[in-house]
């Protein structure tokens, strides 16, 4: 199909253009409504879930070796 039919055919070309942004907006809409979505699910888990379950615990033991310091753990948690 050449550029000078489309000026023959105004239907075809109008429904041509609505099809192209279509796609064109899915291609860019997906990825951001994909990234959203799986944000919510974690949020909504976490959410449902016992404080307990979603905290972080650092045991360490009596040796002088065994201490964790509090620069090291701010390193591995920021």
């Amino acid at each position: 199909m050449t550029w000078a039919a489309l000026r023959y055919r105004p239907a075809q070309a109008l429904l041509l253009a609505v099809l192209t942004a279509l796609v064109v907006g899915c291609a860019a809409f997906a990825p951001l409504y994909e990234r959203a979505l799986a944000q919510s699910l974690l949020r909504d888990g976490l959410s449902r879930m016992p404080p307990a379950a979603t905290a972080i615990e650092l045991t360490t033991s009596r040796e002088p070796g065994a201490w964790v310091r509090a620069e090291r753990a701010g390193a591995i948690f920021p």
